[in-house]
């Protein structure tokens, strides 16, 4: 299994009985929290999610751990989210990934849910789900 952000940073996911070890390429940031987490016993799989911050190699970390775990849920599912301006759900998560982390940010970012406003919900459902 693989996690994988601006085609960029990529970290690989092997389970086996004992735990979950993750392996990393891309930025310097990512590879070197990748290797101080090492394997991750089952058992302190929500103990090491909730150590992590908010930067994107946390943000990809968590992801990566919770889809090893098959607790991923992603809050929206469809490909486009902001439709007035014909936005994908993917760029606005990568803002978020990237660092934007205000629905306000995301907006000026992208445009999404500055025009009718009835995807910012969805935009704020993505920011409270990957900063949480």
């Amino acid at each position: 299994m693989r996690v994988t952000w601006r085609q960029v940073d990529f970290i690989d996911i092997e389970k086996d009985e004992q735990g979950i070890s993750l392996s990393a390429s891309g930025c310097h940031p990512l590879e070197e929290a990748v290797s101080r987490i090492g394997k991750v016993p089952y058992h302190q799989v929500d103990q090491v999610i909730q150590g992590l911050g908010h930067e994107h190699q946390d943000i990809l970390i968590k992801e990566a751990l919770l889809k090893a775990t098959d607790n991923w849920q992603f809050p929206y599912t469809e490909e486009e989210l902001c439709h007035c301006r014909m936005i994908p759900a993917k760029v606005v998560d990568e803002a978020i990934i990237g660092g934007l982390h205000t629905a306000q940010e995301v907006g000026r970012f992208c445009s999404a849910g500055i025009t009718c406003g009835n995807c910012g919900p969805d935009v704020q459902a993505i920011i409270d789900y990957r900063l949480k």
